[in-house]
């Protein structure tokens, strides 16, 4: 072979190469008012691109719990099909969002030996593990586990043991778990849509992972996701999830209080509430008449302050539900001082001005964050999409996709199954 010819065919035969694909992700966001599903590919460790969106109208679904199977089913197929139609790819397997009173909050303390004389991630990671082994199966499923403090013997309060010597590693540590039978039925509904799910996240967590800046956070913070069946709340302090908690009231509700009090269709009650809705009545809201098409095909003008009151009652009192769950957690003293609201509820004007009198402290509305690829991303109603896309990021996430990977390793090795077979058979 002349000089130079091997590295000129290797060159030459580059060119027919496909280009190392990288890894895509599929996350998908089952709520009251609309199914949401994104096919994105990460480029980095902090850099994903949206490749396509799907979104439907949601039905068969409310308040995190499935009311009607074949109709969830052909939502989230028609949601995925969409996803696929526009990004060209096939969906893998998913990371999707779980919500409703089903999911629960617990503090949990677990010790474990040091199998080296300092502390390692594999000892943290064996805390993890055997918190998550001594929760009852039967009762709960583990969603989440958050070590909040560790203890090394006698030391207490410690953040971050990594490499600190000791005997015995004690952990507090926070569980977020589901009851089985409600996720057993969401997986079901996945599976007959021949979907496979990778992990299930809580709602309000995956929101708060979007919406709340790093400090937020840090500091402490309250994430209020008001959706169109429920409002979730989720807890951070010290850049961890330190609570969760449920309210079975939302944007449907405000919507039913219209179509009652001016005795409309629940879609016209929808369309009115979004273009005039308002949280805080102003002076002109009584002088500004909007007409309006009765149930009985009736067209008449109402005052304006007649809808923004009607809005105003059934906010204050969502509000003041919100209020008494902070309040009455054991964690208000770390997070209560500062509230982010976000949702679609959440987007009526003055809800801030409205929430910050009745709860006493600073409130802002928390956009989700932006991602290449989608021009949608910002609005408040995708922000527990917007967040599953920022689980992909955390510990738990790339720990669950090692764990994969090396049990994908070990089973495809030649000598662990002659070791197993040996052991079978000697």
């Amino acid at each position: 072979m002349p000089p130079f010819a091997f590295v000129k065919s290797f060159f030459h035969l580059k060119k027919h190469i496909a280009p190392l694909r990288l890894p895509l992700v599929t996350v998908l966001d089952i709520g009251s008012h609309k199914i949401s599903c994104w096919i994105l590919r990460k480029k980095t460790k902090e850099s994903v691109e949206i490749l396509g969106a799907g979104y439907q109208k949601s039905q068969g679904f409310n308040a995190g719990h499935i009311t009607h199977m074949e109709q969830l089913q052909q939502a989230i197929s028609r949601a995925v099909g969409e996803a696929e139609n526009t990004s060209g790819e096939v969906v893998s397997p998913l990371i999707m969002s779980v919500n409703g009173d089903f999911i629960a909050s617990s503090l949990m303390s677990v010790s474990v030996p040091l199998m080296q004389p300092t502390v390692t991630t594999h000892d943290i990671n064996r805390l993890v593990e055997k918190a998550r082994l001594e929760k009852n199966p039967q009762a709960w499923h583990m969603l989440h586990t958050f070590p909040l403090q560790y203890a090394l013997d006698q030391q207490t309060n410690i953040l971050n043991p990594r490499g600190m010597m000791g005997r015995v590693l004690h952990g507090c540590l926070h569980e977020v778990s589901g009851k089985p039978d409600p996720l057993r039925n969401v997986l079901l509904c996945a599976r007959r849509c021949h979907l496979s799910v990778q992990a299930l996240v809580v709602s309000s967590y995956a929101s708060g992972l979007s919406c709340l800046k790093e400090d937020e956070q840090e500091m402490g913070a309250v994430l209020v996701e008001m959706g169109a069946g429920s409002t979730s709340l989720s807890f951070f302090w010290k850049g961890q999830l330190i609570h969760t908690d449920f309210l079975p009231q939302g944007g449907q509700q405000m919507t039913a209080d219209l179509a009652n009090n001016l005795d409309l269709s629940l879609a016209d009650a929808e369309r009115l509430k979004i273009l005039y809705g308002a949280a805080v009545p102003s002076e002109n809201d009584l002088r500004e008449m909007i007409p309006v098409t009765q149930i009985g095909g009736d067209v008449c003008q109402i005052p304006r302050y007649s809808l923004v009151t009607t809005l105003q009652a059934r906010l204050e009192e969502t509000l003041r539900a919100v209020q008494k769950k902070i309040e009455t957690s054991d964690f208000y003293h770390l997070s209560g001082h500062r509230i982010v609201f976000t949702g679609g509820a959440s987007q009526i004007p003055g809800l801030c001005s409205l929430a910050s009198d009745i709860m006493g402290v600073r409130t802002r509305i928390g956009k989700p964050v932006a991602f290449q690829g989608a021009q949608q991303e910002e609005r408040l109603e995708l922000s527990t999409l917007a967040g599953l896309v920022c689980y992909t990021r955390t510990p738990e996430y790339l720990h669950m996709c090692r764990t994969v990977d090396e049990d994908k390793k070990h089973q495809q090795s030649f000598w662990p199954q002659i070791s197993s077979w040996w052991k079978e058979n000697a």
